[in-house]
Protein backbone atom coordinates (compact mmCIF):
# COMPACT_ATOMS: atom_id res chain seq x y z
CA UNK A 1 0.00 0.00 0.00
CA UNK A 2 1.29 3.47 -0.90
CA UNK A 3 1.86 5.84 2.00
CA UNK A 4 -0.64 8.69 2.20
CA UNK A 5 1.14 12.04 2.31
CA UNK A 6 -0.50 14.19 4.97
CA UNK A 7 0.00 17.93 5.41
CA UNK A 8 -0.86 19.13 8.92
CA UNK A 9 -1.80 22.77 9.44
CA UNK A 10 -1.42 24.23 12.92
CA UNK A 11 -4.68 26.17 13.02
CA UNK A 12 -2.79 29.47 13.40
CA UNK A 13 -5.21 31.46 11.24
CA UNK A 14 -8.26 30.19 13.13
CA UNK A 15 -6.61 30.98 16.46
CA UNK A 16 -5.80 34.48 15.26
CA UNK A 17 -9.41 35.05 14.20
CA UNK A 18 -10.79 33.67 17.47
CA UNK A 19 -8.40 35.27 19.94
CA UNK A 20 -8.32 38.80 18.52
CA UNK A 21 -11.13 41.35 18.32
CA UNK A 22 -12.75 40.60 14.96
CA UNK A 23 -14.44 43.98 14.72
CA UNK A 24 -11.25 45.97 15.30
CA UNK A 25 -8.46 43.94 13.67
CA UNK A 26 -8.26 45.89 10.42
CA UNK A 27 -8.25 49.22 12.27
CA UNK A 28 -5.60 48.01 14.70
CA UNK A 29 -3.34 46.87 11.90
CA UNK A 30 -3.61 50.30 10.36
CA UNK A 31 -2.89 52.05 13.63
CA UNK A 32 -0.10 49.70 14.64
CA UNK A 33 -1.85 48.64 17.86
CA UNK A 34 -0.89 45.37 19.48
CA UNK A 35 -3.20 42.72 18.08
CA UNK A 36 -0.74 40.01 19.08
CA UNK A 37 -1.23 40.15 22.83
CA UNK A 38 -2.92 36.74 22.60
CA UNK A 39 0.48 35.23 21.71
CA UNK A 40 1.59 35.87 25.30
CA UNK A 41 -1.51 34.31 26.85
CA UNK A 42 -1.43 31.05 28.75
CA UNK A 43 -4.19 29.71 26.51
CA UNK A 44 -2.07 30.21 23.41
CA UNK A 45 1.01 28.55 24.89
CA UNK A 46 -1.06 25.66 26.25
CA UNK A 47 -2.25 25.12 22.69
CA UNK A 48 1.34 25.33 21.43
CA UNK A 49 2.45 22.65 23.90
CA UNK A 50 -0.43 20.35 22.97
CA UNK A 51 0.42 20.84 19.29
CA UNK A 52 4.12 20.18 19.87
CA UNK A 53 3.43 17.07 21.95
CA UNK A 54 1.02 15.76 19.33
CA UNK A 55 3.64 16.23 16.62
CA UNK A 56 6.29 14.58 18.74
CA UNK A 57 4.08 11.53 19.23
CA UNK A 58 2.80 11.37 15.63
CA UNK A 59 5.53 12.91 13.47
CA UNK A 60 5.95 9.72 11.45
CA UNK A 61 2.36 10.14 10.19
CA UNK A 62 2.88 13.51 8.49
CA UNK A 63 5.00 14.59 5.58
CA UNK A 64 4.69 18.23 6.62
CA UNK A 65 3.61 20.00 9.83
CA UNK A 66 3.24 23.79 9.82
CA UNK A 67 4.56 26.21 12.41
CA UNK A 68 2.05 27.76 14.80
CA UNK A 69 2.81 31.15 13.27
CA UNK A 70 1.61 34.45 14.70
CA UNK A 71 -0.08 36.15 11.77
CA UNK A 72 1.97 39.06 10.37
CA UNK A 73 4.38 39.12 13.32
CA UNK A 74 7.72 37.69 12.13
CA UNK A 75 9.48 37.98 15.49
CA UNK A 76 6.85 35.98 17.38
CA UNK A 77 6.55 33.53 14.48
CA UNK A 78 10.30 32.85 14.59
CA UNK A 79 10.14 32.45 18.39
CA UNK A 80 7.45 29.78 17.99
CA UNK A 81 9.40 28.06 15.21
CA UNK A 82 12.43 27.62 17.48
CA UNK A 83 10.30 26.73 20.51
CA UNK A 84 8.62 23.80 18.79
CA UNK A 85 11.85 22.61 17.17
CA UNK A 86 13.99 22.86 20.31
CA UNK A 87 11.52 21.65 22.91
CA UNK A 88 9.77 18.91 20.96
CA UNK A 89 12.49 17.98 18.46
CA UNK A 90 10.09 18.05 15.51
CA UNK A 91 10.49 19.24 11.95
CA UNK A 92 8.31 22.31 11.29
CA UNK A 93 7.48 24.14 8.08
CA UNK A 94 8.36 27.84 8.58
CA UNK A 95 5.92 30.54 7.43
CA UNK A 96 6.83 33.90 5.87
CA UNK A 97 4.00 36.45 5.66
CA UNK A 98 3.19 39.41 3.46
CA UNK A 99 4.54 42.62 4.93
CA UNK A 100 7.48 41.03 6.75
CA UNK A 101 10.97 42.41 6.20
CA UNK A 102 12.79 40.35 3.53
CA UNK A 103 15.46 39.59 6.13
CA UNK A 104 13.07 37.02 7.58
CA UNK A 105 12.73 35.30 4.24
CA UNK A 106 16.54 35.28 3.98
CA UNK A 107 16.70 33.69 7.43
CA UNK A 108 14.40 30.89 6.32
CA UNK A 109 16.25 30.49 3.03
CA UNK A 110 19.50 30.02 4.96
CA UNK A 111 18.03 27.35 7.25
CA UNK A 112 15.27 25.51 5.39
CA UNK A 113 14.60 24.03 1.96
CA UNK A 114 10.77 24.25 2.21
CA UNK A 115 9.06 27.53 3.16
CA UNK A 116 5.40 28.43 3.67
CA UNK A 117 4.23 31.69 2.07
CA UNK A 118 1.17 33.34 3.61
CA UNK A 119 -0.71 36.60 3.74
CA UNK A 120 -3.42 36.48 1.09
CA UNK A 121 -6.82 37.27 2.58
CA UNK A 122 -5.38 38.45 5.90
CA UNK A 123 -6.29 42.13 5.45
CA UNK A 124 -4.24 42.21 2.27
CA UNK A 125 -5.72 42.95 -1.14
CA UNK A 126 -4.99 40.74 -4.12
CA UNK A 127 -2.96 43.48 -5.82
CA UNK A 128 -0.91 44.08 -2.67
CA UNK A 129 -0.22 40.38 -2.32
CA UNK A 130 0.94 40.05 -5.93
CA UNK A 131 3.42 42.88 -5.46
CA UNK A 132 4.75 41.04 -2.41
CA UNK A 133 4.62 37.68 -4.19
CA UNK A 134 6.68 38.99 -7.09
CA UNK A 135 9.33 40.38 -4.74
CA UNK A 136 9.37 37.13 -2.78
CA UNK A 137 9.81 34.87 -5.79
CA UNK A 138 12.56 37.09 -7.19
CA UNK A 139 14.53 35.96 -4.14
CA UNK A 140 13.43 32.35 -4.33
CA UNK A 141 14.06 31.75 -8.04
CA UNK A 142 17.14 31.76 -10.24
CA UNK A 143 17.54 34.06 -13.24
CA UNK A 144 15.57 31.60 -15.38
CA UNK A 145 12.59 31.64 -13.02
CA UNK A 146 13.25 28.18 -11.58
CA UNK A 147 12.58 27.80 -7.84
CA UNK A 148 15.63 27.14 -5.68
CA UNK A 149 13.47 26.43 -2.61
CA UNK A 150 10.23 24.51 -2.25
CA UNK A 151 7.30 26.73 -1.30
CA UNK A 152 3.81 26.10 0.04
CA UNK A 153 1.16 28.73 -0.71
CA UNK A 154 -1.45 29.21 2.02
CA UNK A 155 -4.91 30.21 0.73
CA UNK A 156 -3.45 29.92 -2.74
CA UNK A 157 -5.70 27.80 -4.97
CA UNK A 158 -6.70 30.71 -7.18
CA UNK A 159 -5.71 29.21 -10.56
CA UNK A 160 -4.17 32.41 -11.91
CA UNK A 161 -1.83 32.58 -8.89
CA UNK A 162 -1.02 28.89 -9.21
CA UNK A 163 -0.01 29.59 -12.80
CA UNK A 164 1.97 32.72 -11.89
CA UNK A 165 4.33 31.26 -9.27
CA UNK A 166 6.30 27.97 -9.12
CA UNK A 167 4.70 26.50 -6.00
CA UNK A 168 5.63 23.09 -4.68
CA UNK A 169 2.24 22.83 -2.95
CA UNK A 170 -0.82 24.99 -2.18
CA UNK A 171 -3.99 24.87 -0.11
CA UNK A 172 -7.19 26.81 0.60
CA UNK A 173 -10.86 26.32 1.36
CA UNK A 174 -12.11 29.01 -1.03
CA UNK A 175 -12.87 26.54 -3.83
CA UNK A 176 -15.25 24.73 -1.45
CA UNK A 177 -16.93 27.98 -0.43
CA UNK A 178 -17.34 29.03 -4.05
CA UNK A 179 -19.40 26.05 -5.04
CA UNK A 180 -22.02 26.96 -2.43
CA UNK A 181 -22.66 30.08 -4.49
CA UNK A 182 -22.75 28.20 -7.77
CA UNK A 183 -19.17 28.80 -8.95
CA UNK A 184 -17.77 26.24 -11.35
CA UNK A 185 -14.17 26.35 -12.60
CA UNK A 186 -14.00 25.66 -16.32
CA UNK A 187 -10.72 25.51 -18.26
CA UNK A 188 -10.34 27.60 -21.38
CA UNK A 189 -10.62 25.81 -24.70
CA UNK A 190 -7.97 25.72 -27.40
CA UNK A 191 -8.51 23.81 -30.62
CA UNK A 192 -11.16 21.64 -29.00
CA UNK A 193 -9.04 20.77 -25.95
CA UNK A 194 -8.89 22.11 -22.40
CA UNK A 195 -6.12 24.68 -22.11
CA UNK A 196 -4.49 24.75 -18.65
CA UNK A 197 -1.89 27.34 -19.58
CA UNK A 198 -4.40 30.12 -19.02
CA UNK A 199 -6.48 31.08 -16.02
CA UNK A 200 -9.89 29.37 -16.27
CA UNK A 201 -13.39 30.77 -16.46
CA UNK A 202 -15.14 31.13 -13.10
CA UNK A 203 -18.81 30.73 -13.96
CA UNK A 204 -21.76 31.10 -11.60
CA UNK A 205 -23.85 28.11 -12.63
CA UNK A 206 -26.65 28.56 -10.12
CA UNK A 207 -30.22 28.47 -11.40
CA UNK A 208 -31.04 31.34 -9.05
CA UNK A 209 -31.51 34.76 -10.70
CA UNK A 210 -28.34 36.86 -10.81
CA UNK A 211 -27.15 40.09 -12.39
CA UNK A 212 -23.48 39.08 -12.27
CA UNK A 213 -21.66 39.16 -15.59
CA UNK A 214 -20.22 35.69 -15.00
CA UNK A 215 -23.63 34.19 -14.23
CA UNK A 216 -24.57 31.44 -16.69
CA UNK A 217 -27.70 33.17 -18.07
CA UNK A 218 -25.63 36.30 -18.82
CA UNK A 219 -22.70 34.82 -20.73
CA UNK A 220 -22.52 34.32 -24.50
CA UNK A 221 -24.21 31.44 -26.30
CA UNK A 222 -20.80 30.17 -27.45
CA UNK A 223 -19.55 30.03 -23.86
CA UNK A 224 -22.76 28.36 -22.72
CA UNK A 225 -22.40 25.66 -25.34
CA UNK A 226 -18.79 24.95 -24.42
CA UNK A 227 -19.45 24.92 -20.66
CA UNK A 228 -22.39 22.55 -20.91
CA UNK A 229 -20.36 20.25 -23.16
CA UNK A 230 -17.45 20.32 -20.72
CA UNK A 231 -19.72 19.51 -17.74
CA UNK A 232 -21.35 16.68 -19.67
CA UNK A 233 -17.97 15.16 -20.53
CA UNK A 234 -16.56 15.44 -17.01
CA UNK A 235 -19.56 14.59 -14.81
CA UNK A 236 -22.30 13.51 -17.24
CA UNK A 237 -24.63 16.23 -15.97
CA UNK A 238 -26.94 18.80 -17.49
CA UNK A 239 -27.61 22.35 -16.29
CA UNK A 240 -30.69 21.38 -14.29
CA UNK A 241 -33.98 23.12 -13.61
CA UNK A 242 -35.54 24.68 -10.50
CA UNK A 243 -38.62 26.64 -9.58
CA UNK A 244 -38.77 29.38 -6.94
CA UNK A 245 -41.79 29.53 -4.66
CA UNK A 246 -42.88 31.89 -1.89
CA UNK A 247 -43.83 29.97 1.25
CA UNK A 248 -45.66 30.94 4.46
CA UNK A 249 -43.94 31.40 7.81
CA UNK A 250 -43.22 28.11 9.53
CA UNK A 251 -42.93 26.17 6.27
CA UNK A 252 -40.96 22.93 6.57
CA UNK A 253 -38.61 22.00 3.78
CA UNK A 254 -39.32 18.90 1.74
CA UNK A 255 -36.70 16.73 0.00
CA UNK A 256 -35.20 18.60 -2.96
CA UNK A 257 -36.00 22.05 -1.51
CA UNK A 258 -33.65 24.76 -0.23
CA UNK A 259 -34.18 28.09 1.51
CA UNK A 260 -33.43 31.36 -0.27
CA UNK A 261 -34.25 35.05 0.45
CA UNK A 262 -34.00 34.69 4.25
CA UNK A 263 -36.51 31.87 4.32
CA UNK A 264 -39.13 33.81 2.40
CA UNK A 265 -38.82 31.60 -0.68
CA UNK A 266 -37.63 28.14 -1.52
CA UNK A 267 -35.81 26.70 -4.48
CA UNK A 268 -37.48 23.46 -5.54
CA UNK A 269 -35.36 21.18 -7.70
CA UNK A 270 -37.24 19.88 -10.72
CA UNK A 271 -34.32 18.45 -12.68
CA UNK A 272 -31.03 17.96 -10.77
CA UNK A 273 -27.93 19.39 -12.42
CA UNK A 274 -25.00 21.77 -12.17
CA UNK A 275 -27.23 24.75 -11.44
CA UNK A 276 -28.86 23.36 -8.31
CA UNK A 277 -26.55 20.70 -6.87
CA UNK A 278 -23.48 21.61 -4.81
CA UNK A 279 -22.02 18.11 -4.91
CA UNK A 280 -22.06 18.13 -8.70
CA UNK A 281 -20.20 21.45 -8.71
CA UNK A 282 -17.72 20.01 -6.20
CA UNK A 283 -17.06 17.10 -8.53
CA UNK A 284 -16.38 19.42 -11.44
CA UNK A 285 -14.08 21.68 -9.42
CA UNK A 286 -12.11 18.77 -7.96
CA UNK A 287 -11.64 17.41 -11.46
CA UNK A 288 -10.28 20.78 -12.60
CA UNK A 289 -7.68 20.95 -9.81
CA UNK A 290 -6.58 17.35 -10.34
CA UNK A 291 -6.03 18.05 -14.04
CA UNK A 292 -4.34 21.39 -13.33
CA UNK A 293 -2.02 19.66 -10.85
CA UNK A 294 -1.10 17.03 -13.41
CA UNK A 295 -0.49 19.73 -16.01
CA UNK A 296 1.81 21.67 -13.65
CA UNK A 297 3.81 18.53 -12.85
CA UNK A 298 4.51 18.08 -16.55
CA UNK A 299 4.85 21.82 -17.26
CA UNK A 300 6.45 23.49 -14.20
CA UNK A 301 5.83 27.21 -13.84
CA UNK A 302 8.79 29.50 -14.43
CA UNK A 303 8.48 32.81 -12.63
CA UNK A 304 8.63 35.78 -15.00
CA UNK A 305 10.26 38.66 -13.18
CA UNK A 306 8.57 41.43 -15.14
CA UNK A 307 5.23 39.67 -15.52
CA UNK A 308 2.21 41.98 -15.63
CA UNK A 309 -0.92 41.06 -13.70
CA UNK A 310 -4.23 40.05 -15.26
CA UNK A 311 -7.05 37.96 -13.82
CA UNK A 312 -7.97 36.18 -17.02
CA UNK A 313 -11.39 35.15 -15.77
CA UNK A 314 -14.90 35.66 -17.02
Amino acid sequence: MNKIELFLDSGAHSIFMQMTDRGQKTKKFQEGDNVWAYADSQEFWDYADKYGLYLQQNQDKFEVAVNLDVIRNPELTWRMQKYLEDRYKVKILPVYHQGADPKWLKLYMDNYDYIGIGGLGQFVSRTQWIQYGDRTFKQLCDDKGRPMWKTHGFAMTSPDLMLRYPWHSVDSTSWLVGEKFGLVIVPREKQGESDFKKAPMMVSMTTRPSSKKNSYPNISSVEKEYILRYCKEVANVEYGESEFVEVPAGYKLQPGEFWIDNKKRIERVIVPGIGNDMQTRNTLNIDYFVKLGNYLKENPVRFKREKSFGLGVV
